[in-house]
């Protein structure tokens, strides 16, 4: 089996670094949004960070996040990021 060259050892560092930075970011945004956040401003507030859509996709993973969302009344959906522990359905969102 082949040892790993040094590109790649860079390459995986840099990808653990995004996806700490992910989780990070998106720790703090739920500690301020009580656990809740929406999909869209969070997105774009990572890309912001220079985070990536895999860093971000682990980082949801590993921070066992789920995906609940709102209809608003012109029928539009709201999606959101759920910490786990907030109960299934938190006031305001369906």
């Amino acid at each position: 089996m082949q040892q790993p060259t040094n590109q790649e050892k860079v390459q995986k560092e840099d990808a653990n670094t995004k996806i700490a930075q992910a989780k990070a970011l998106l720790t703090m945004l739920l500690e301020q949004k009580h656990g809740t956040i929406t999909i869209k401003e969070t997105k774009e507030e990572l890309h912001k960070a220079d985070i990536g859509k895999t860093a971000i996709e682990q980082a949801i993973k590993q921070l066992g996040l789920t995906t609940q969302y709102d209809t608003m009344p012109d029928n539009t959906r709201v999606y959101f990021w759920v910490a786990p522990t907030v109960p299934k359905y938190p006031s305001g969102v369906v």
